[in-house]
């Protein structure tokens, strides 16, 4: 006689995520009764492979990529599915910073990155204190100083990303300067030497 053996229906979870982060897989094929899961193959869009039962994989950036997965039974028998699995792109964070000496206005500029979607969300901080939520802002330091100014971003699809960068305050520069001589007849042939510390 002739078995005819049940062939497993292929089948799995993914988590949603952003491109920063890896997606997790979960096998949830229909087995038939008495067959368990044997060996496991997954093709990540051509990105990398693996042969784990729940693997996680980092894609290189967002988009629609097609995984493949085959499921084994321990019947010998295998089945294939293919499934879309979307990645949501992760903003890359920027900040541009214009002047930085006492007592300026510091022009705090958002130059975030992102491939698609828009940014939602703007946290500016120095030294871990809050001081806007707007896109870009101005801040005015009083003392001389180095502090740290971070932005955090979230985008409308729920990705975040952060950056911080250290900026020193300098002092402004004593304007000064010497001439001579100081007097005479005319015609008179005077020398200004700049004598400006800080600068």
């Amino acid at each position: 006689p002739v078995t005819i053996k049940a062939v497993p229906t292929a089948n799995f979870n993914f988590s949603n995520v952003c491109s920063s982060d890896s997606v997790s897989f979960t096998d949830n094929s229909i087995l038939p009764l008495g067959v368990n899961i044997s060996s496991a193959s997954w093709d990540f869009s051509g990105q990398g492979s693996s042969s784990l039962a729940s693997p996680k994989f980092l894609f290189s950036q967002g988009g629609t990529f097609p995984v493949t997965y085959i499921a084994g039974g321990s019947n010998n028998c295998f089945d294939t599915i293919t499934l879309n699995v979307v990645v949501k792109p992760s903003p890359l964070a920027a900040i541009g910073i214009s002047g930085a000496c006492i007592k300026d206005t510091i022009h705090l500029l958002d130059s975030t990155v992102l491939l698609s979607g828009s940014i939602s969300t703007w946290t500016w901080q120095v030294n871990g204190q809050t001081i806007s939520s707007s896109p870009n802002t101005f801040v005015v330091f009083n003392v001389i100083d180095t502090v740290l100014v971070s932005l955090n971003v979230l985008s409308n699809l729920g990705c975040v990303d952060s950056v911080s960068d250290t900026l020193i305050i300098r002092p402004l520069p004593t304007t000064h300067f010497s001439y001579s001589p100081s007097y005479g007849s005319p015609p008179l042939d005077v020398v200004f030497t700049n004598t400006t510390s800080g600068a």
